[in-house]
């Protein structure tokens, strides 16, 4: 029996997703993982996840049961915060997940603002 006070994992869907048949013939594949701390974008990875998946990929249950399986490092550990029962649609887990990870092609990296310079013309107000 947990302490009092202590704090239990709870999955973010529903239980009655975990009893739902998966289809004929299907194997739990070994996905390519995203750690959030690499090149690959958010949705190049829900790409991928989703056609790994193949005929799985029409039921709901199935990509959200099995996407923390295409979770590692920190990614994983952002898996385990998502609030008990808070998913019932794959579109909502996906919205999380680019919410949280997405980084635009409109966000400077590191790499961009350490190789920022203000050119010799550019006022400041203008450089920043």
């Amino acid at each position: 029996m947990p302490k009092k006070g202590s704090s239990t994992y709870a999955k973010p869907y529903p239980a009655v997703y975990d009893q739902m048949e998966p289809p004929p013939r299907f194997k739990i594949l070994d996905f390519s993982k995203f750690s959030g701390n690499d090149s690959t974008t958010t949705i190049v990875h829900v790409s991928r996840y989703l056609a790994q998946l193949g005929p799985a990929a029409s039921a709901d249950n199935m990509k959200i049961c099995l996407f923390s399986l295409s979770l590692i490092g920190s990614a994983c550990g952002w898996d385990t915060t998502l609030a008990p029962r808070l998913i019932v649609m794959w579109k909502q887990l996906e919205e999380q997940f680019h919410a949280h990870f997405f980084i635009g092609s409109n966000e400077a990296t590191l790499t961009d603002l350490a190789n920022a310079r203000q050119l010799d013309s550019e006022s400041v107000s203008q450089y920043v």
